[in-house]
């Protein structure tokens, strides 16, 4: 059951007791009296964390009732029963904690204990702070965030996966990746303390059999208490190839957390394991809704969406979600800082072209991928297009120079190419002239 609430009016600490007064006074009259829940926040230690503002997702309006120990206090509906879920979000200060526990900042309706006050406790971290990693509950959480449906390190597609996982959460945390990796494998050789754990390093570790009648046997689970379980269920089912069954367990996740893109997606794989397309093209519309502010991590989930649909031998639909990632993402970015989100969308366009032998297309797009990174996507590179360029003109039996091929590449937006550049491109033509003697004019 989900959670319906009253954001209070705009009122200081000194209206407090007026303030509830008058909503006993009100009530009396009309309704039931509201209920006031306190919203105790500590870190990671157990240590007060006061005037932390919350507000449940979707206002985006900060909680202005605050009580006299700094805490936010949510006005929730007298119709609110213990044991229903509200989901809250930090409004201030911004960008500065994370959720740690409950780890998606859904907190379980308390006891009121016969009155109309209750408080529910959230643990917080500081984003940036490596002490999070000694932390085995903020180490449980990351693991959560990085099993994905595809068993780590089975194949180049899966670990690249996991990587863009691993560097997702990172981000989040804002922390290196190669520091939340570190601890994932320190936190892989410890001995298990909880029985939350337990599953979760079974799929982590691809004991998928094992994971799977341990997540069947949760009472978390079958409580409905935390979306994240209900997750990692459908993962083990989808690892195990039992999809009837995975589709219900994403079902209840999303139902949980019904803006967690992460639900959306592998609740929309699964459908398509399940061969049914309409519901998986629900899912994802909802997954790239959620994401409308935010147009680069859209392009994230478009390409991993088609690349999963890609292995799963649905080219034609793989080709239009790729489609969507490079329209997507060449109508937003505004730098070539931001290229390389739908560079992949673009190569993968590419090479869809040249398989249906539209070898001009192809071209092109190789082209559009090497000058995008070269204009300036630092850390990025794109030389391997100059290969991709030259076996394409093979296959359509064109006639060119090495000069034909500097010529181009370039555009408007590199202009003349570096010394460095210049000399990388003409010993990749040389190892490609030995390789596969192109014509010369």
């Amino acid at each position: 059951m989900s959670v319906r609430f009253e954001l209070p009016l705009r009122i200081s600490r000194p209206q407090l007791l007026c303030t509830f007064i008058l909503i006993a006074a009100t009530a009396s009259r009309c309704d039931p009296p509201q209920r006031l829940v306190h919203i105790q926040a500590h870190d990671i230690d157990g240590k007060n964390l006061p005037n932390i503002q919350f507000a449940p997702e979707g206002t985006g309006n900060p909680t202005e009732l605050t009580d006299p120990a700094g805490r936010t206090v949510l006005a929730v509906s007298s119709s609110t029963s213990v044991g229903d879920r509200m989901k809250l979000t930090i409004i201030s200060p911004r960008d500065t904690f994370l959720f740690i526990s409950p780890p998606e900042g859904r907190i379980m309706i308390p006891r009121f204990d016969g009155g109309p006050e209750s408080v529910a406790t959230v643990e917080l971290g500081r984003a940036g702070d490596k002490q999070l990693l000694l932390s085995r509950l903020v180490i449980n959480a990351i693991v959560r965030q990085v099993v994905d449906l595809s068993p780590a390190a089975h194949s180049p597609a899966s670990t690249h996966r996991n990587n863009d996982a691993l560097a997702r959460v990172a981000d989040k945390y804002q922390l290196e990746a190669s520091d939340v990796e570190a601890a994932i494998q320190t936190w892989k050789v410890q001995r298990v303390t909880t029985p939350d754990e337990r599953p979760l390093k079974a799929l982590y570790e691809n004991r998928d059999t094992e994971a799977l009648k341990l997540l069947r046997a949760s009472t978390k689970i079958k409580r409905g208490q935390f979306a994240s379980e209900s997750y990692l269920l459908g993962v083990a089912c989808f690892r195990t190839r039992r999809f009837q069954e995975g589709a219900g367990a994403f079902d209840e996740a999303v139902r949980l957390d019904p803006q967690n893109t992460e639900y959306l997606i592998a609740s929309a794989k699964n459908f398509i394991s399940l061969q049914d397309g309409v519901h998986a093209d629900e899912m994802l519309d909802r997954a790239v809704s959620s994401l409308d502010d935010e147009w680069h991590n859209a392009v994230d989930l478009l390409v991993d969406y088609a690349a999963f649909l890609e292995e799963s031998h649905m080219d034609s639909e793989a080709e239009k979600v790729y489609a969507r990632a490079y329209t997507l993402g060449k109508d937003n970015y505004e730098t070539p800082l931001y290229f390389p989100r739908f560079d992949p969308a673009i190569r993968a366009l590419a090479a869809f072209e040249e398989r249906r032998g539209d070898y001009e297309r192809a071209a092109q797009l190789y082209r559009e991928s090497f000058i995008g990174i070269e204009s300036g996507a630092e850390g990025y590179d794109a030389t391997d297009n100059v290969v991709n360029i030259t076996r394409v003109w093979r296959k359509e039996n064109k006639r060119y120079s090495d000069q034909d091929v500097m010529n181009y590449l370039k555009s408007d937006d590199t202009g003349d190419f570096s010394e460095g550049l210049r000399s990388q491109i003409i010993e990749i033509l040389q190892k490609d002239r030995e390789t596969f003697k192109p014509h010369e004019p």
